[in-house]
């Protein structure tokens, strides 16, 4: 496990002796550190085991060198990769020379990642193949800082795409700590430079990937880990809930349906409310349980089957249909051998013979898939069965 910088390299303009100009840049703790690289003051502030600096051919690589370098500095070196990075342009290749000196004096495994300018769709997707391929420079459990002061064009887009995916991707289990902005535009009324941290902005893209996964899948498992230090109690609620939807237990999912009903505004957190709440409440209103049990099956079915369940929503269908031969047969539905019973009515009673053959059909596949056995139907088959099932059931009960 180690601390890692993600820096952006820029191509500011020199004063004189080929130096950066150099700021005070001002932590919120209050810490100052004078230098001419961010990324310096950042390592130094953070006590960064490993750096990942990111730049074109262009940037000033050979300032990199002569900052970070604790040793004696190798001039003839300097002046070779200083007159290689003035020279270069859009068309340079992607090359440094004796790339691995740089890396040396950033610290152990720290790597330099040369990107292009971006001026054509085919140099975006580069850079942006680039950025997200430094998961392959973290190792498990790794601690991330960004860095973003020098990104510049579309880049802070692609490493926005990155860390989206190391948080909730990636089986490296990497941690975010801080998104950094060294605000240089003021430095000159405030006699230095803010560090901000804007990881607040990734508080809202865990929002956006929770409010995704409870709108496509019924999970609100990262919606709930949000809340869970804020409120247990609405926590727990959706942690029930999202357990009797996966496990399809209907009963129990009826229950919790209801318990979300009950969830209030201002149980939420802002943005909870602004990204979250109109998902919650469409789901309640697609999902709120009636007295008719097979109504709420059914309506489980076809939400299933939506979302591409086909599994879950053959299962849902086949006990819906079992639900309403019991009600109408004025059965308890909740009672196994009413249940047994129903199956047999359908087949003897007359009044259901409209039922037999959706049953008959998506029975047999839904135990084809619980028992994974070879049938003679192909998938594309199975999927064609359950539509026409659910249109045909349907139009029987007339749900709307």
């Amino acid at each position: 496990m180690s601390k890692v910088l993600i820096s952006f390299l820029g191509t500011s303009q020199k004063v004189d002796n080929r130096k950066y100009r150099t700021a005070d840049y001002k932590f919120n703790d209050g810490e100052t550190i004078t230098t001419s690289f961010i990324a310096d003051a950042i390592r130094k502030h953070y006590k960064v085991d490993k750096l990942i600096l990111i730049g074109t051919v262009k940037s000033m690589w050979e300032e990199v060198y002569e900052t970070f370098c604790d040793q004696d500095i190798d001039s003839d070196y300097s002046v070779s990769l200083y007159e290689h990075c003035i020279n270069a342009n859009s068309q340079t290749e992607l090359y440094l020379p004796s790339i691995e000196k740089i890396e040396q004096v950033l610290g152990k495994e720290s790597k330099v990642v040369l990107i292009k300018y971006g001026l054509n769709e085919e140099e975006i997707l580069f850079n942006q193949e680039t950025i997200l391929g430094i998961e392959q420079y973290l190792n498990k459990n790794d601690e991330l800082i960004v860095d973003i002061t020098h990104s510049f064009r579309s880049l802070p887009l692609f490493l926005l795409n990155t860390i989206i995916y190391l948080q909730n991707v990636s089986l490296k289990n990497i941690s975010i700590s801080h998104v950094l902005y060294g605000m240089l535009d003021v430095s000159k009324e405030l006699t230095y430079t803010p560090v901000v941290d804007l990881k607040s902005l990734l508080n809202t893209s865990e929002w956006i990937v929770g409010a995704y996964s409870f709108k496509e899948f019924g999970n609100a498992y990262k919606i709930a880990n949000l809340l869970k230090d804020e409120n247990k109690s609405v926590y727990n609620r959706l942690i029930r809930f999202s357990d009797a939807k996966n496990l399809n237990y209907y009963d129990a999912l009826s229950k919790q349906v209801q318990e979300l009903q009950a969830l209030r505004g201002d149980e939420l957190p802002a943005i909870a409310q602004i990204v979250v709440e109109p998902i919650v409440e469409d789901y309640i209103r697609r999902m709120t349980p009636t007295d008719v049990r097979y109504k709420f099956q059914f309506r489980l079915a076809e939400w299933h089957f939506k979302k591409m369940n086909f599994s879950s929503s053959y299962l849902c269908l086949t006990e819906s249909i079992i639900s309403y031969v019991c009600t109408k047969s004025r059965l308890d539905d909740t009672i196994k051998e009413n249940r047994d019973k129903a199956k047999e009515l359908m087949f003897k009673d007359g009044k259901f013979r409209c039922i037999r053959p959706i049953y008959n059909k998506v029975n047999s596949v839904r135990k084809q898939l619980a028992h994974n056995v070879e049938g003679a139907k192909s998938i594309a088959d199975m999927i064609d069965i359950l539509e026409k099932g659910l249109n045909d059931f349907k139009s029987i009960i007339n749900t709307k």
